[in-house]
Parts: C-alpha cells; structure tokens; sequence
C-alpha cells in the first residue's frame, strides 16, 4: 500500500499513520464485529467458527459458566457463520 519512492525520514511516522488509517477503513468496509453469549462447554467450537482476524475476545459473565464472545466476521459471512453456531436460533448474538 506503500510508494516505492524515497521519502525524507521524518515523513515516514505520519506516511506509518495515514497507511495504517487507511488498512483501518478498508477492514471496517469487510468485517462486523459479533457479539454473543455462550456457556464454557462451547467455547471451543465456537472459536472454530467466529476465530477473529487474530483470535476471539473471551469474557467471562456473571452467570456461572457462561462467557460473552466477541469476534471479527467477514460481513458477508455473518448469516451462515451464525447458521454455523445455532442452526439460525440466534440467542443472545448481536454484530455490527
């Protein structure tokens, strides 16, 4: 995403900025983030099926046993990735 021209040193911090800005926008246009409450026993398929561009947000909830994840998802994706997860009964599933 970068020029292959030279450039003065002391642009290259604002150039990190504006290009990181930029990867920023054009991720935001492809992916949502969801958000969901699931018990511990499925936790493991459900990084599986919503792994995040890096790895899924696991929070614990005050209900014992249950945790809130929060994962990126290709907005595309959103309706067969959460067919995936409750065969489209969507409990406690937001994204956006």
């Amino acid at each position: 995403m970068k020029s292959n021209m030279p450039h003065r040193d002391h642009h290259a911090p604002l150039i990190n900025l504006i290009t990181s800005r930029i990867a920023g926008a054009m991720a935001a246009g492809i992916f949502v983030i969801c958000e969901y409450n699931i018990r511990r026993d499925a936790l493991p398929r459900a990084a599986a099926i919503t792994p995040g561009r890096r790895a899924p947000t696991v929070s614990p909830l005050e209900e014992e046993g249950w945790f809130a994840v929060s994962s990126m998802v290709e907005k595309k994706n959103v309706a067969t990735t959460m067919d995936e997860h409750w065969g489209g009964a969507y409990p406690d599933f937001q994204s956006g």
